[in-house]
């Protein structure tokens, strides 16, 4: 396992959240889900009494969404990569000829 790319793919992962939108929630109150494939992060829209409340009290984490999308980007990578290295590996045989 190349933990270069595990990182990459963590922080792939993360960075989702901010490219990609919100898609609202199905059920129960208003929520909006994040993350791509995957979602991980839902963020529920209530403030009791009208006032603000703190960021992190209204966020839910999936921990198991998370890591599927560290895995799915881990293998896009991994796929990325190989092929990047077979291209160049070509490349370098067909000049030296």
């Amino acid at each position: 396992m190349n933990t270069k790319l595990v990182n990459y793919a963590a922080w792939l992962s993360l960075l989702t959240i901010l490219i990609f939108p919100g898609r609202p929630g199905e059920t129960g109150m208003a929520s909006s889900t994040y993350g791509f494939p995957f979602a991980f992060l839902t963020d529920y829209h209530h403030a009791p009494n009208g006032k603000q409340i703190w960021f992190i009290k209204g966020v839910n984490l999936n921990l198991l969404g998370f890591f599927l999308n560290i895995v799915f980007f881990y293998v896009v990578l991994l796929v990325i990569t190989r092929m990047a290295a077979a291209y160049a590996a070509k490349k370098q045989r067909k000049s030296s000829i």
